[in-house]
């Protein structure tokens, strides 16, 4: 009976944690409301267990549990947050089948039923889906859509489906042919409507990696074009601005003229674009330009790289966070970063270095603002996973002036792992 009800705490617990990895903000009290709601879902399946309350009904009470929890905790929409609500019950549903499942073949014809022991194995799995599934789920950050509405229809339609088999079950000891094939065909959808979602987040990932690449080549554009005009205008006015100069300095009054001359000159400051013969590169370098001139850093670039050593989207990842990290912790006296890209036969190597305060280290090399606490490691964390996808290496160094990530990807690995994307 104990050991029923720590079994029933765990469960419960599980799925809180699941929709608390999934939240996208920092909120007040994150313990608490973890105990509380995690309290909340136990006593509702004990109730369930005492008073035999309708399926439907707790499965219903349970998921708009669920869903409270995902809305007092994350900054998304309803369907988002119901989408969250639902994958408790499939990732639950889909532990138990497999659970049952292996109790099967461990004891083929002697099938006990369901058991302490196969409650245990469930809880397991349970655990360890919810935890990588919400590691996927948090990567690519879904967001609200039509599409993601029909796929919250095909996640409830799961959830009954499995519930009713699960009745089934329950009011037989022995598992029929029947049944254990219902189980697989049960397990096999639920992998392939989560394989189907993965990719959905991935396409929804890159077309909007794709729609902001565009956007920004569209102000690049339009900063090029507005500098002709000004071109065009200062040659054009040329003559009268040396004839006004001439006339003041001639007229003794050659403070007049330098006035005019630097208000010209101010005329003239034209919005500088990043131009590298890499044009990922150049984009990044270009969405990160008035973050640079905002905090007045000085950004010293040399590039030598013909072939970006990354798929398009991955090569955003790792540039943009170590950029973020080097921004968000420069020196607040000596701001400077330091970037050199080249490559030889066998790797392409990116160097980024930045001047630091030395009290933001941690203890793992790792580097974070006081403003940051919360989060440090996250970016470089992404990093990491993503070198460690095209067999490359990071290192982190740094000495009394100077924070520097160095990144080797071999070429080859690189060629290999790109994906192609498609507008």
């Amino acid at each position: 009976m104990i050991l029923n009800q720590i079994i029933n705490i765990i469960e419960s617990f599980i799925g809180i944690y699941f929709i608390d990895k999934l939240s996208n903000k920092d909120y007040e009290h994150r313990y608490i409301y973890i105990i509380l709601f995690t309290t909340l879902s136990y006593l509702l399946v004990t109730l369930y267990d005492i008073y035999h309350i309708n399926n439907n009904v707790f499965i219903i009470i349970d998921i708009m549990l669920y869903y409270l929890f995902a809305s007092l905790t994350s900054k998304s929409s309803y369907s988002v947050n119901i989408f969250n609500a639902f994958m408790v019950w499939v990732i639950l549903t889909f532990s138990n089948s497999l659970a049952i499942f292996i109790s099967k073949i461990v004891y083929y014809n002697n099938y006990p039923g369901i058991t302490i022991e196969t409650a245990i194995v469930s809880k397991i799995i349970y655990f360890i889906s919810a935890y990588y599934i919400s590691k996927t789920i948090k990567k690519y950050q879904h967001q609200a859509s039509k599409t993601l509405w029909y796929i919250n229809i095909v996640l409830a339609c799961l959830i009954i489906i499995h519930v009713e088999l699960f009745d089934i079950i329950f009011e037989t000891v022995s598992l029929s042919p029947n049944i254990i094939f219902g189980l697989l065909i049960i397990m096999i959808l639920s992998i392939v409507v989560f394989c189907i979602f993965n990719e959905y987040l991935k396409y929804q990932k890159e077309k909007h990696f794709l729609e902001l690449e565009l956007q920004h080549q569209k102000d690049n554009y339009q900063n090029i074009i507005n500098n002709d005009k000004k071109i065009k205008k200062i040659k054009h006015d040329l003559n009268h601005i040396l004839l006004s100069t001439i006339y003041c300095i001639q007229n003794d009054n050659p403070q007049k003229a330098l006035i005019y001359l630097k208000e010209k000159l101010n005329e003239t400051n034209l919005k500088n674009i990043y131009d590298i013969s890499n044009k990922e590169f150049s984009f990044i370098l270009n969405y990160y330009k008035d973050k640079i001139d905002k905090y007045g850093i000085e950004l010293i670039v040399t590039n030598q790289m013909e072939i970006t050593p990354f798929d398009t989207i991955d090569f955003f990842v790792v540039i943009g966070n170590l950029l973020d990290n080097a921004i968000e912790n420069i020196n607040s006296d000596y701001k400077k970063i330091i970037i050199h890209i080249y490559q030889d036969q066998q790797y392409t190597t990116i160097i980024i270095k930045n001047t630091y305060n030395s009290n933001s280290i941690l203890k793992d090399g790792a580097i974070t603002s006081k403003k940051d606490k919360q989060n440090h490691g996250i970016g470089l964390m992404n990093v990491k996973g993503i070198i460690r996808q095209y067999k490359g290496i990071l290192t982190i160094d740094y000495d009394d002036l100077f924070y520097k990530c160095m990144i080797k990807v071999p070429i080859k690995a690189s060629s290999k792992s790109k994906r192609s994307l498609k507008l």
